[in-house]
């Protein structure tokens, strides 16, 4: 085994079973009889999905307030975007790249599926239409069993509306948001969830997950809506990284989510009830 790249092979103590070699020895992570899924798509560790939900939710909720207090104190715009990025998406980088060191072949590609074919150019616009499809479901159940729902297209509490405010939050949402989002939850944390059950399963809890991760403390109750509707479109970018196997549809339909976002935060306009 000395000579082997990390993956998974059979287990040298547990009969039918399946154990992590590194690339340099066996680790403590197993499954039995055989990792999955069916999806075809290379599984991290579960350990991998842990820390990526920590890496990138925790900065996710704390980014928007601090942004907020930020340019209540006049910080200029070039340095709000530097902290906000740092602050939101370092994290999640740093832990992607632990990741794949650890316990995938040290690829992009081939450990978190982050490639781009030319096809993709039109997945990306169909993922995008599923996207929006969903999330108009979901929104008219939450409006019809009147669940509380708060709109993220909105201001900032307290009517946060400088110029530093919206570069940084366009930056972010247009530019970072759909590449760093995309590699932790669908490249990091579903494929660690996919070691561990089912794709169904695996691609409705980092749905979930990447809803809870856009919680924002000033919005109360209001949460509960606003996170069940972008669960939907975190579950339909779920089912496309599997069906395709690659994370550049994700990302483009993502982008395009984020880029009327900002058009109608930009507007002024918000979703009424």
């Amino acid at each position: 085994m000395t000579s082997s790249p990390p993956g998974w092979y059979p287990d040298p103590w547990v009969p039918a079973g399946m154990r992590w070699w590194d690339g340099f020895g066996w680790t403590h992570h197993h499954a039995a009889p055989a990792p999955r899924p069916p999806s075809k798509i290379t599984p991290l560790p579960f350990v991998a999905a842990v820390g990526g939900i920590l890496a990138v939710g925790v900065p996710l909720a704390l980014s928007e307030p601090v942004i907020s207090v930020l340019d209540d104190l006049k910080v200029p715009a070039p340095l709000l975007v530097i902290i906000a990025v740092t602050m939101a998406y370092l994290p999640s980088l740093w832990w992607c790249r632990e990741v794949i060191r650890r316990y995938g072949t040290n690829s992009l590609r081939n450990d978190i599926g982050l490639a781009m074919r030319p096809v993709d150019l039109g997945w990306g616009p169909l993922t995008w239409l599923s996207c929006a499809i969903a999330q108009a479901t979901v929104f008219g159940l939450v409006t019809a069993f009147d669940v509380p729902f708060e709109s993220n297209l909105q201001s900032g509490e307290g009517g946060h509306t400088g110029l530093g405010y919206k570069i940084a939050f366009a930056v972010i949402a247009i530019g970072l948001a759909p590449v760093i989002e995309e590699i932790a939850f669908r490249g990091v944390v579903l494929r660690g969830l996919l070691s561990v059950t089912n794709p169904p399963v695996a691609i409705t809890i980092q749905g979930l997950l990447f809803g809870a991760a856009h919680f924002n403390p000033v919005w109360g109750s209001g949460n509960i809506g606003l996170v069940l509707v972008l669960s939907a479109a975190g579950v339909v970018f779920g089912a496309a990284a599997v069906l395709v196997k690659r994370l550049a549809p994700c990302m483009i339909a993502h982008a395009i989510v984020n880029s009327i976002a900002i058009a109608v935060f930009f507007s002024g306009w918000e979703p009424s009830r």
